[in-house]
């Protein structure tokens, strides 16, 4: 962090606040409790040492949430009082040096967070003793709330004047309802005060109340300082739907709220670093709209740690495949070898502990647990944890792909015998899984098979019961991964679309979209499916799930990254979009435009439908070549700088466009 705008010609006295009562939990703690602060002022540098001294402020408290009014929610509550000031050094006392961290501490590769005032856009719900103005007047008891026009993730700042001994309670909350998930009661002094809530949280509303008021006081400011990972918004989207548009832009800026120190799950529950399923999703919006590569890199590094430490017994067993699948897709988007040889080993090391856990019919069958697949339930069964018999087969499709991604990592150290090993054991794993998980009469892969499951049951892995179940996840991932046949994979993936997809989340439908388009139904169902997603008028987000959870995650916001790879149509074909391929999916719409962030600058198209015919621009960016595919499946080949393409197009409506004419692609 930058200080040197606070720094004085003089004497300077650095003191930093810890709040040692988290708010937010997590599941352990790798290192030791303590403080450790570095400064670098050219010629002078400084740190923590034996000449360091503490003050425990004892007024600062935290508690579990209450049900009485006006405390209306969920969460915990910091209490703060006036603190001692920095300049009464007398009741300071000497630190305790601890003689060693647990693990070396390595210095963070990422920028300080950016941060900037969010305007409120009005103040609302004013009860009791409270008169709303430009200065919130408070003669007794009451409350109010100050809106915004959309969830952020903010720290708030309050500013007082008077009011000793009253309790000011700040209560942020997504919804513009009473209620809050985490909170803050502030014991006033007398005089001016200013406080910075020591925590960040994402709300669409503050909620206000003050209590024990016993001489009025004013409100001179509460202030939003909104705070993310620094980012530019490089990428576009536009298309001749408002909706997906619109759709488009919320996910962005969901996705821009969760990264902080790390792609959060959601600024809401600010779970620590244990969840690269999100994280995958995550990271691929980010690269197609602010095409930073620095967050991603540094949570890889984090979780590769947990893998290492844990020799691959992460919480949420399929996670580590898919943190190995944000590897490759971080390699494939940023170009970064470097990190990718770095982190080779934990890869192979991981693959090694999932190889033991085949079972004798050649699946994944004796994990410590299934977890996760999606929020949904299966008789009875909670996809979270379900059992053996419903995990074995999207379990063993996460393997499979995995092992092609380690076979890539493999070639790019040089390591042909784990090349070679990755593809004996990818035949083995798809003969098993044709041979026990199709079914001729439904014409569907069934999840699992009973009693396969050697290890031990409890509260993450249930027993299984004897049930044959057909999920939507499994059947999506055979045909996302090549499992399913090609003779049977359009009939598989339309009765699982046909369906809804049945009993699937907005998380796994990103993994159903990868299925559209390798069996190559894109084109039917793909905006058809993303028209599902709802904006919340409140939040102007998406809720976590179809109907419930919070409103700032960002892992069911794949529809952002879709428009940008697929209906605009542009992916990377080899490492830092070396090469670069242009092929948009028409679907229902007449146009779309907008432009992908690359290492090498950014690529601009423009579509549109003009009678039964497509045109195409292109931008290719310097040091990058590009290959176009429109409808009739022929390709050209174009360099750097603007190119316009025509092809022949049918015009089929939407429900038919699973495939195209054989029109040919003319550059003019």
């Amino acid at each position: 962090m930058n200080v040197q705008r606070w720094l004085q010609a003089g004497t300077n006295t650095v003191a930093v606040e810890v709040i040692s009562n988290p708010l937010v939990q997590s599941e352990g703690h790798l290192g030791k409790p303590g403080l450790w602060v570095e400064g670098d002022f050219g010629e002078l540098k400084f740190g923590s040492d034996e000449s360091w001294q503490a003050s425990v402020a004892g007024d600062v408290t935290s508690e579990a949430a209450t049900q009485d009014e006006p405390l209306k929610g969920r969460g915990s509550i910091l209490t703060l009082g006036p603190l001692e000031k920095p300049s009464l050094w007398a009741s300071w006392r000497p630190v305790q040096l601890a003689t060693s961290a647990e693990r070396p501490i390595q210095q963070s590769g990422i920028p300080a967070p950016m941060e900037a005032t969010y305007p409120a856009s009005g103040q609302t719900r004013a009860h009791g003793g409270v008169a709303l103005g430009k200065e919130t007047k408070v003669q007794s008891n009451g409350g109010f709330s100050v809106d915004y026009d959309r969830v952020v993730s903010a720290h708030i700042v309050v500013t007082v004047e008077g009011g000793e001994a009253a309790i000011l309670t700040l209560m942020p909350n997504e919804h513009k309802s009473p209620g809050y998930n985490r909170a803050v009661r502030l014991k006033l002094g007398h005089g001016l005060q200013s406080f910075e809530v020591p925590f960040f949280d994402s709300f669409s509303t503050i909620n206000v109340e003050a209590s024990s008021v016993t001489t009025p006081f004013v409100i001179k400011e509460i202030r939003a300082v909104f705070r993310s990972y620094p980012v530019k918004y490089r990428g576009e989207f536009e298309c001749s739907d408002p909706q997906l548009s619109e759709i488009w832009k919320v996910g962005r800026w969901s996705t821009q709220i969760c990264m902080q120190t790390h792609h959060l799950d959601s600024p809401h529950h600010q779970e620590p670093i244990s969840d690269p399923g999100d994280y995958l999703v995550q990271s691929l919006i980010n690269y197609n709209t602010f095409g930073e590569g620095g967050l991603p890199r540094q949570d890889l590094r984090k979780y590769a740690q947990i893998i290492r430490d844990r020799h691959g017994r992460v919480f949420h067993t399929s996670y580590a495949l898919l943190w190995l699948q944000m590897l490759v897709e971080y390699w494939q988007h940023t170009g970064d070898e470097q990190l990718v040889r770095e982190l080779a080993p934990t890869a192979f090391m991981l693959l090694d502990e999932w190889e033991k856990w085949r079972g004798a019919n050649g699946l994944i069958s004796n994990p410590p647990n299934f977890m996760f697949i999606d929020w949904v339930e299966i008789e009875g069964f909670n996809l979270h944890h379900p059992p053996a018999v419903i995990g074995q087969g999207v379990l063993t499709a996460f393997y499979y792909r995995a092992l092609d991604d380690v076979s890539r990592i493999a070639r790019l150290v040089g390591d042909a015998k784990r090349v070679e090993r990755s593809g004996q054991l990818q035949d083995s794993v798809k003969a098993a899984f044709r041979r026990e998980l199709w079914s001729n009469e439904k014409g569907l892969f069934r999840d699992g098979k009973p009693s396969e499951c050697q290890s031990p049951t409890g509260t993450w892995l249930p027993a299984d019961r004897q049930i044959e179940t057909f999920s939507s996840q499994v059947n999506l991932l055979a045909c996302a991964y090549g499992l399913a046949p090609e003779s049977d994979a359009k009939s598989v993936l339309n009765k699982v679309m046909e369906s809804g997809p049945a009993n699937c989340q907005p998380y796994f439908m990103h993994f159903a979209f990868d299925a559209l388009d390798r069996v190559g139904l894109f084109n039917r169902w793909g905006t058809r499916q993303m028209r599902r997603w709802k904006v919340v008028a409140d939040s102007q987000t998406f809720p976590e799930m179809w109907d419930r959870g919070d409103l700032s995650h960002s892992w069911q916001c794949t529809p952002t990254y879709q428009l940008s790879a697929r209906v605009l149509g542009v992916r990377p074909t080899s490492p830092g979009f070396k090469s670069i391929l242009v092929k948009p999916q028409i679907c229902d719409l007449t146009w779309a435009k907008g432009s992908v962030p690359t290492p090498l600058g950014d690529c601009r198209v423009e579509w549109k439908v003009d009678g039964k015919r497509v045109e195409l621009k292109v931008k290719v960016p310097r040091g990058a070549s590009c290959e176009v595919v429109l409808p009739g499946r022929s390709a050209v080949k174009v360099s750097e700088g603007w190119h316009t393409l025509t092809a022949d197009y049918d015009g089929l409506e939407s429900a038919d466009r699973e495939s195209y004419d054989s029109s040919v692609v003319k550059e003019r």
